[in-house]
């Protein structure tokens, strides 16, 4: 969990974390989606999280690994006009 990573490497000096450029998404499904980005292992990284209860307040569920890890930014969610929006 790229979570995990994060707080071996990057623990602020007042006891928290960094969650930098988040995005929300909501997808056709209902699930609520947000990508985020920080430092990470090998350098700046872009991740993803989902809200178990489906709310702005979680709790949330971060992925195992990040979308990229090598000195990414903000990240975005896009879907073209052929494909439709995603699930």
């Amino acid at each position: 969990m790229i979570g995990i990573e994060l707080r071996r490497h990057q623990r602020s000096v007042y006891g928290g974390y960094v969650t930098d450029g988040p995005f929300l998404y909501r997808t056709a499904k209902g699930r609520l989606l947000m990508i985020w980005s920080s430092f990470g292992v090998r350098r700046y990284a872009e991740t993803i999280a989902w809200s178990k209860s489906g709310a702005i307040g979680g709790p949330w569920r971060h992925a195992k690994h990040p979308l990229f890890d090598d000195n990414g930014g903000h990240g975005m969610i896009f879907w073209t006009f052929i494909a439709g929006t995603p699930d």
